[in-house]
């Protein structure tokens, strides 16, 4: 007891003068310098750091506050983490702890190397990035072993939280975007890539989407569209690299359009005639619904026809159009003097008809130049109504040329009783000479 009331006085005194601490030595070098007995192969050395177990720290709360930073205790029995409280909230292992002026933290280790096996059966709070080596000659079978929870694991990172090992989340399209770093491939292996839901897969760049199937026979490459059964439209390309869309399985038709939009849209047909060229239009359909072909347009053929001159029209078969009339009324009005068909009109003598020339230069009831749409091609007219007039005017010519075919028959009559009465004259006046 003596010699240990003389060390600490020695210690005291120490600390006074120099403020400094030296164990084992006159010369410490730090505020507190422990020197091992090096030589003294008979005497333990080393710190031991207050021990108590979790329960009792635990106990001790209230003594530690902000004064107490720094203070370093080893744990000898863990508490559960069902029975810590905000201080000891990690002390649910063994091992050393230092208090941060709120609670008492894990004294970790950021990285261990073992030479020839491992020291216990755990690793404990391993740094961010930290490390465990194994190195030595030797066997090179690796003795690490990392416990998981049960299910299949396949190449994914475990993580501790305390209490149960637990997968941690991955970092891919499911839950993070991202920025591609390279030209990115991903083989199919003969399986399908499906995504499914209620919502739409967009995909948004400047440059558009690219489908490539690299096949030289059949549909080279294509995209299907189906609402859950068999695909019902599909564009692709075939083997003589023709471009098309086409409506299969179950369609009833194949409608292609423009729909919903807050401006007049139309449609538009270009073709080129190769060598790289820009396509140009050749129809189109616009907004109202009316239909332009910018070239010559062939009907009824099973074959291009070649057009010559002026030609923009040809038509292998019949032509039906439907009007709001016929000529028929001519006749009606001719011989009811009346037409309940177009009530407009009457029907007049050639003496008016010829007036009616002089005066408007054109014929009655025919459309005249004055009222067509001249373009820079030369004037449109509407057929449907041309016919229509065209046939009124026939029928009226009928009805003069019957006129004048009466009034011929009945001169000719005249003419034939003029030449009986002219022969008896002249036989009375043969007479008359001979008496």
């Amino acid at each position: 007891m003596k010699k240990n009331i003389i060390l600490l006085g020695t210690l005291l005194i120490s600390g006074f003068a120099l403020s400094q601490v030296g164990v084992n030595t006159a010369t410490p070098q730090a505020t507190f310098d422990i020197v091992g007995a090096s030589t003294n192969t008979a005497k333990t050395d080393g710190l031991i750091a207050p021990r108590l177990k979790g329960s009792e720290l635990k106990a001790k709360d209230a003594l530690y506050t902000a004064a107490q930073t720094g203070a370093i205790v080893y744990v000898t029995e863990a508490l559960a983490s069902t029975g810590t409280t905000t201080k000891t909230a990690n002390v649910t292992t063994v091992g050393y702890f230092y208090f941060d002026g709120s609670a008492w933290q894990k004294i970790a280790y950021g990285s261990f190397t073992e030479a020839d096996g491992v020291i216990g059966n755990e690793v404990l709070n391993a740094t961010t990035n930290g490390g465990l080596t194994r190195t030595g000659s030797g066997t090179v079978a690796n003795p690490y072993t990392l416990g998981l929870t049960t299910g299949t694991v396949n190449g994914q990172v475990m993580t501790w939280n305390g209490t149960t090992w637990n997968p941690a989340n991955p970092l891919n399209i499911y839950n993070a975007d991202g920025t591609l770093t390279g030209i990115r491939t991903l083989t199919q292996n003969g399986n399908n890539l499906s995504f499914q839901g209620v919502q739409r897969t967009q995909f948004e760049n400047s440059a558009g989407i690219g489908i490539q199937q690299d096949s030289g026979t059949g549909t080279r490459s294509s995209i299907g569209l189906s609402n859950g059964g068999a695909y019902q439209l599909w564009i692709y390309t075939d083997k003589n690299n023709a471009a098309q869309i086409s409506a299969s399985g179950n369609s009833t038709s194949l409608v292609i359009g423009t729909g919903s939009t807050s401006n007049p849209s139309g449609i538009d047909f270009n073709t080129c005639s190769g060598g790289g060229t820009t396509g140009s239009q050749r129809a189109e359909i616009d907004g109202n619904g009316r239909f332009n072909i910018n070239n010559t347009l062939s009907v009824g053929y099973s074959s291009q026809q070649t057009f010559t001159g002026t030609q923009k029209l040809k038509v292998n078969g019949s032509i039906v159009t439907t009007g709001g009339t016929y000529p028929d009324y001519v006749f009606e009005d001719y011989y009811n003097k009346n037409s309940a068909i177009k009530p407009t009109y009457k029907f007049t003598s050639l003496y008016d008809t010829e007036k009616f020339i002089r005066e408007n230069r054109h014929l009655p009831g025919v459309t005249s130049i004055r009222e067509l749409e001249k373009t820079k091609d030369g004037y449109s007219f509407n057929i449907s109504d041309l016919s229509v007039q065209s046939l009124e005017k026939i029928e009226e010519l009928y009805l003069y040329t019957i006129e004048q075919q009466k009034q011929i028959d009945e001169q000719k009559s005249q003419i034939t009783l003029l030449l009986t009465i002219t022969e008896k004259l002249k036989s009375e006046v043969e007479f008359l000479k001979k008496q």
